[in-house]
């Protein structure tokens, strides 16, 4: 009788301490880490913190800045309502993100940012490539999609060199045939 007791009294514990106190505040913190060549933190980084509710609009932005080894932290965050947590720093002019996960309300919720050193020549490679083609059979209409994946094997950044084109620099550069309509480009 006593252990199923403890074994109960272990469960309700168990459940307050992933349930958490609703209404609580708790700590944000994370590092921001250059994984070129390594990984060490990168000192006087702004970092901002952006709540975001479930149908998309932001709640509330806050903003920090890093220590000498990378760590930034936002003392007080309200995790009492559904909300994304998503940290974002802009370093060599790219900017990154990360999302936090807030598993118990009131517990520290901790982000790893990483970033890279810019370069305007990686490796770039095409790991996957199709060609998929439909036919509408009313309209008689061709739809000729390519999905492509792209992969960038080195542990840089690939920016657009300064000057490849008028109003600025191109990444990647995809020809398209003559008199294509409607190009699209997704995540």
């Amino acid at each position: 009788m006593a252990r199923l007791l403890l074994a109960t009294a272990l469960v309700l514990v168990a459940l307050v301490a992933v349930v958490g106190v609703a209404g609580a505040d708790g700590p944000m913190e994370g590092v921001v880490v250059n994984k070129t060549g390594g990984e060490r933190g990168v000192s006087g980084q702004e970092v901002e913190l952006r709540l975001v509710r479930a149908d998309g609009g932001v709640e509330s932005t806050l903003a920090a800045k890093t220590d000498g080894q990378g760590k930034f932290s936002f003392a007080s965050v309200s995790t009492s309502s559904p909300l994304t947590y998503t940290v974002s720093t802009k370093f060599q002019g790219v900017e990154y993100q990360a999302t936090l996960n807030v598993i118990q309300t009131g517990a520290a919720a901790k982000a790893e940012l990483a970033v890279y050193d810019t370069a305007t020549d990686v490796d770039i490679q095409a790991e996957l490539s199709h060609v998929i083609i439909d036919v509408d059979p009313q309209t008689r209409d061709l739809t000729v999609m390519e999905v492509a994946v792209v992969s960038n094997t080195t542990d840089r950044t690939l920016i657009a060199r300064p000057g490849d084109q008028p109003g600025g620099g191109r990444t990647l550069w995809f020809a398209l045939p003559s008199g294509a309509l409607h190009p699209d480009v997704g995540e």
